[in-house]
């Protein structure tokens, strides 16, 4: 399992170093980085499985706007795993139980794109580190680190994988020692990921290859079909918690459940299709002041289609909280969570059409009633 996600410069992101236990829960206001968080693992495992390009192409036509505040030249990334017992006992340093995997990706300034700055992947000892519960993410570092690259030149450390910048990818042998098993060597390039091109040999490198088919294929995305969620369950269907499912079925069977309980009326499941971001996108013209839009050219829900981050006819985004921050963006204006205090000061949420958060509204209204006057 990952035990550690570390990024430095990377999207909304300053810096984060987060130890991992086997169940995580996130929790902070808007903007503050959570789903930025998650992509750090995700965006290696495509870095990885599908190439550097095809990694950056599916997050932003230009890598610029992957830098934190767009300022810089690198970003970093690294993440930790613990490895099983059975693959360190076929390793030539069985005492160490935690693999690294550390990348730089940055402009270069030779081919004029971005490629890898510096790639490795290594064998450690683990590191103790407080796991203890944080009020919000991100928890604040008190010291930024001017890189997160662990030296290669740690000798308790066994380098496996390390891309020398401008030079070749090396790969040393995991279970025999240098003068006893081939290294290998190839120069694949600035835009090529030495752990995703890794020899096929499962003997001379079990925890790299390991690591490699744990981020490829341990990682799982659900993605909510906004269209799919909204649609009845089959009358034969069992309800259950399914990426394609309804959102009737889910509230449904948490309903029944909540009405079992000690809770009893003072608990309510309300699904939100697709995010609760779905509230902004009103007919108000207060939606175009607060984004910094008022009297740009073109219009924002124009622009919206023309980004096709809209589509034409409907009035709310299919990813509301992706739109608004892609406005924020065009605007200049900073991303910040006192945007949504603005928004609701002025935005009546009786115009959001929104039957499910207008469903929430009278709830937290019924639970939470006006004082009436004395």
């Amino acid at each position: 399992m990952i035990t550690l996600v570390e990024a430095l410069n990377y999207r909304s992101l300053r810096y984060v170093h987060r130890p991992l236990k086997p169940f995580h829960v996130l929790v902070g206001p808007n903007a503050s980085g959570k789903t930025t968080f998650l992509d750090v693992i995700g965006f290696l495992r495509d870095v990885v499985a599908d190439g550097l390009d095809k990694a950056l192409a599916d997050r932003t036509p230009n890598p610029q706007d992957l830098l934190f505040r767009r300022r810089g030249d690198v970003l970093e990334l690294a993440v930790e795993a613990r490895i099983p017992d059975a693959l360190r006992q076929r390793t030539m340093k069985p005492d160490l139980d935690t693999v690294r995997y550390q990348v730089a990706i940055g402009f270069d300034q030779t081919h004029r794109q971005f490629a890898f700055k510096a790639e490795t992947l290594l064998l450690k000892k683990t590191t103790p580190a407080s796991t203890e519960p944080q009020p919000f993410f991100p928890s604040l570092s008190p010291v930024r680190p001017d890189s997160l690259q662990v030296s290669i030149r740690q000798r308790s450390n066994k380098v496996v994988i390390n891309k020398a910048p401008g030079g070749n990818d090396n790969f040393y042998n995991e279970a025999k020692r240098p003068d006893e098993g081939w290294a290998p060597s190839f120069k694949l390039g600035p835009r090529k990921s030495a752990l995703g091109n890794l020899p096929v040999d499962a003997t001379s490198f079990p925890v790299a290859t390991w690591f490699r088919e744990h981020l490829e294929a341990g990682l799982q995305r659900f993605v909510l079909n906004s269209r799919a969620i909204r649609r009845p369950s089959p009358p034969t269907k069992v309800a259950g918690f399914e990426p394609d499912g309804s959102a009737r079925a889910v509230q449904e069977a948490l309903n029944r459940d909540f009405a079992g309980s000690p809770w009893g009326g003072r608990a309510r499941a309300i699904v939100l299709s697709p995010e609760l971001e779905a509230w902004i996108w009103s007919d108000s013209p207060h939606v175009d002041d607060v984004a910094g839009w008022k009297d740009r050219r073109p219009p924002l829900r124009r622009w919206l289609i023309d980004q096709r981050l809209l589509r034409d006819g409907e009035t709310k985004p299919q990813r509301p909280k992706e739109a608004f921050l892609a406005a924020l963006h065009e605007a200049r204006v900073a991303r910040s969570a006192s945007l949504y205090g603005r928004m609701a000061e002025k935005v009546s949420l009786r115009r959001c059409a929104d039957e499910s958060f207008q469903a929430l509204r009278r709830t937290l209204q019924n639970w939470f009633p006006r004082a009436k006057p004395a």
